[in-house]
């Protein structure tokens, strides 16, 4: 399977290396170099530098091959955008963390409105 995960933080770092370790094609998107660095540098996984709300950057990153596309940022709106651009340009499911309660009010409108196919609260779950 063919994933693209959006966010080299902490969460996005241990998102690519199970990815990575149960076999499949991770490529990670981040506007910090150093992070796209530091994770390609420990974990075998495709690195794009840029905005992962930005088309371009999508699909550079492969978003048109995709099976899996995950957004996993500091911000809960740009995660919402960058699946949102995924799932119109892909034919990928889309999965977004979104950490302030108010979207977990929302997840099931989330979900069918903007076709996701899951909604992640780390702090909840």
């Amino acid at each position: 399977m063919k994933v693209i995960i959006v966010g080299c933080g902490r969460v996005g770092m241990t998102l690519a290396e199970k990815l990575n370790d149960d076999g499949n094609t991770v490529t990670v998107v981040d506007m910090l170099p150093s992070k796209v660095n530091e994770i390609t540098g420990q974990i075998d996984v495709m690195g794009v530098v840029g905005n992962g709300a930005t088309l371009m950057t999508l699909i550079e990153a492969g978003i048109k091959e995709a099976d899996l596309f995950i957004a996993v940022t500091n911000s809960d709106e740009l995660n919402l955008l960058c699946c949102m651009i995924a799932k119109k340009e892909g034919n990928c499911q889309t999965i977004a963390r979104l950490k302030n309660p108010q979207y977990s009010e929302e997840a099931e409108y989330l979900r069918s409105e903007l076709g996701l196919a899951m909604v992640i609260n780390p702090e909840q779950e």
